[in-house]
């Protein structure tokens, strides 16, 4: 895979969140969604049970670490007067922590920084 970056003084996008302080998601590698999986299969857990990260990101860090990653420079123009949906999403993991002793092995940030991420710098 080619680690080639683009490095652009004028935006090459447009991004439009809402509020982008405000709205947080959580975000799970992976590789630990599989290993959580198959623990849950082989295991004798028969009631739903979470599986996913609680660390919280915001989309303004989402959307800056996007930028970092593919050397981008992303114009961003916040439509506060949109509805706000949905202000987060996270997953409640005291279940999964106790019974099958599974947490994430990854944060957000250094999942992002793995070679299999899939975010990959547009070419011109």
């Amino acid at each position: 895979m080619s680690n080639e970056r683009i490095v652009s003084p004028e935006p090459v996008g447009c991004l439009t969140p809402g509020r982008p302080d405000e709205q947080t998601r959580s975000f799970t590698y992976i590789d630990d969604c599989v290993r959580g999986t198959l623990l849950i299969m082989h295991s004798d857990v028969v009631e739903p049970i979470n599986l996913g990260s609680d660390e919280m990101v915001t989309i303004k860090q989402l959307a800056d670490m996007v930028e970092e990653i593919a050397g981008l420079n992303v114009e961003r123009r916040y439509m506060l007067d949109a509805p706000d949906g949905v202000r987060g999403r996270s997953s409640e993991n005291t279940m999964i922590r106790e019974r099958l002793r599974w947490t994430p092995s990854c944060s957000w940030r250094s999942a992002s920084r793995s070679p299999t991420m899939g975010v990959r710098p547009g070419r011109r």
